[in-house]
């Protein structure tokens, strides 16, 4: 909660594990009814969409990705630098993703 990028981590199903202060100010709703949710509950279809793709890539590849994403979350229309890495158990497994977004919208501008 000390940085102002938001801070987030998922399961394999897309499942939210951890939202940082920084994450709930960025989308507008409290990480209690975030947590245990998908990204469907967070932004428009499209944006869900292309956030879980990239999750899924992710995971799928075991490799790091960071990429330009602009977002629709609680009617409020952002640009975001994601840097999204998978996330391990002990064993190395891979069983979710863990990620970090920057809101790049006024720079952008």
């Amino acid at each position: 909660d000390g940085t102002d990028d938001a801070v987030f981590v998922k399961d394999r199903a897309g499942r939210y594990l951890l939202f940082n202060a920084a994450a709930e100010r960025l989308v507008g709703r409290p990480a209690a009814e975030v947590l245990g949710r998908d990204d469907t509950a967070l932004f428009d279809p499209p944006g869900a969409e292309q956030v879980m793709a990239r999750d899924r890539r992710v995971m799928d590849t075991g490799r790091p990705d960071t990429a330009e994403e602009t977002l629709t979350a609680a009617g409020v229309t952002r640009t975001y630098v994601a840097t999204k890495a998978p996330y391990r158990d002990a064993a190395g497994a891979v069983v979710g993703v863990v990620g970090v977004s920057r809101d790049v919208t006024a720079a952008r501008r």
